[in-house]
C-alpha cells in the first residue's frame, strides 16, 4: 500500500504543480469536478450498482488501508482534498495570468506536506526506519526524510525563481515544515487533511 500511495503522491505533484503555475483556474475547477466524480464512484461501489459497482469493490479490497473506515474508501478522497484544500480556501488563488503567482507557496501546502513530505517519510520509513516515535509506528528516519524533502523542494522553488523569501518568511517556512513533520509522525488517521491546513495557516 505504501508504494501505491507514493505513486499517487508523485502523480499529484505532477498534476498540481504545473496547474498552479500555468492553469490555476482550470486546476481549481477540475479539482472540484474530480471530487464529485470520486464521490459518485464511491456511491456506485457501496450501492453495488452494475456494471461498475462490483469492479470498484474488487479494487477496494486490494488497495484499502487503515484510513478507510469500514466499507468507505477515504484514502483517495483525503489525498485529493488535502492537495486542493489550500486552493479552495484561499480568497483569491489565481492572478490575471492564470497562475498562483505570489500565493504559490501557501497554495502548495498540500503538495509539500502530502505529495512530497508524507510520501518521502513513508518511503524512507519503510526502507530504512529503525527508531520509532514513542507510541507510534512512524520512525525518526521517516520524519527526517519528510523535513529534508520539503526543504529541498522549497529551495528549488527559490532557485528557479518561482518564490522569493525574506528572513522572516524563511523562519516561518522552516518552522512550518518541522512542525507539520512532527504532526505527521504522531498522527495516524487524517494527516492528509490536517497537514495541508496547518501548513497553509503558517505560510499564509
Amino acid at each position: 500500500m505504501a508504494g501505491f500511495f507514493i505513486t499517487i503522491s508523485h502523480q499529484s505533484v505532477a498534476v498540481y504543480l504545473p496547474g498552479l503555475l500555468y492553469c490555476c483556474n482550470l486546476l481549481y475547477l477540475a479539482s472540484g469536478v474530480v471530487l464529485g466524480i470520486f464521490v459518485g464512484l464511491e456511491l456506485l461501489r457501496i450501492l453495488k450498482i452494475e456494471p461498475l459497482g462490483p469492479i470498484l469493490q474488487d479494487g477496494f479490497h486490494v488497495y484499502s488501508d487503515e484510513k478507510d473506515v469500514g466499507s468507505i474508501a477515504l484514502t483517495p478522497i483525503y489525498l485529493l482534498v488535502g492537495c486542493s484544500l489550500p486552493l479552495w480556501i484561499h480568497p483569491d488563488p489565481c492572478d490575471v495570468v492564470d497562475s498562483a503567482g505570489f500565493n504559490l507557496l501557501p497554495l502548495t501546502s498540500g503538495l509539500l506536506t502530502i505529495g512530497i513530505g508524507d510520501a518521502a517519510a513513508s518511503a524512507m520509513g519503510k526502507k530504512f526506519g529503525k527508531h520509532k516515535w514513542p507510541g507510534s509506528q512512524k520512525t525518526f528516519e521517516g520524519t527526517i526524510a519528510c523535513i529534508l524533502s520539503q526543504l529541498i523542494m522549497v529551495f528549488i522553488f527559490n532557485r528557479i525563481g518561482y518564490a522569493a523569501f525574506t528572513p522572516v518568511q524563511i523562519g516561518r517556512i522552516i518552522f512550518g515544515i518541522i512542525f507539520c513533520s512532527y504532526v505527521e509522525a504522531v498522527t495516524d488517521q487524517i494527516d492528509n487533511l490536517v497537514l495541508p491546513f496547518i501548513m497553509y495557516i503558517i505560510l499564509i
